[in-house]
């Protein structure tokens, strides 16, 4: 192989490994991407989850205001009592989860100081309750669109960062067996002229003229 074609396929080389170290660094950047979209859809299924327990909270102080106008009892009242509490560390868990949000963090902090003043077993309006399902079903509704956005999002960055991971190894194949190729081409291209070499000696030797035997 001449100094021509070495330096081509020098460089054909070089210009493959250096596409592939590209590629290379464009996956890890994409991996990178699709873990933190990964975090970010299981924030979601987690802010998710605490609204739907809020809601559920909401919904048990409902059944035992009802419960305590029919037949007012101690366990009843302190249930309440420890549900308040609750709700209102839900209420919190709730906020933080959804701190990114501007329209959810409105609804859930107006919520948050009626729990504090008038969330009471008896004395107030039940309607007080069901406003506060309210804005947290609002949120919850919210929270639902924003995670199957983010699922996309983990869809789309999973099937981006496969192909990029695939064009990779596809392109480090290929020059793994372009190498093999090269050599192979080379090693014959060598063998030839030294053929050729023996070829023209045994033809050389054959044309002389035959020595006469001694008489």
């Amino acid at each position: 192989m001449n100094q021509s074609t070495a330096l081509k396929a020098n460089v054909g080389f070089g210009l493959v490994l250096a596409l592939i170290t590209a590629m290379a660094c464009l996956s890890y950047q994409q991996t990178g991407r699709l873990a933190d979209a990964a975090r970010r859809t299981a924030g979601g299924y987690q802010a998710g989850s605490c609204l739907e327990h809020l809601q559920g909270q909401l919904k048990e102080a409902q059944s035992i205001q009802l419960a305590y106008t029919v037949g007012r009892s101690q366990a009843l009242a302190d249930r309440f009592t420890i549900l308040t509490a609750e709700i209102a560390n839900s209420l919190t868990q709730a906020t933080q989860l959804t701190r990114g949000n501007k329209a959810q963090q409105s609804r859930l902090k107006a919520v948050s100081p009626v729990v504090k003043s008038r969330l009471r077993l008896t004395g107030e309006n039940p309607q007080v309750i069901t406003w506060m399902q309210t804005q947290v079903g609002g949120v919850e509704q919210e929270q639902a669109s924003i995670l199957q956005f983010l699922r996309k999002a983990e869809q789309f960055q999973a099937t981006r960062a496969g192909t990029f991971i695939l064009l990779t190894g596809l392109l480090s194949i290929g020059l793994v067996v372009g190498a093999g190729v090269t050599v192979k081409t080379c090693r014959r291209r060598k063998a030839r002229p030294r053929s050729r070499i023996d070829a023209g000696q045994a033809i050389g030797r054959s044309r002389q003229p035959d020595q006469e035997l001694p008489g």
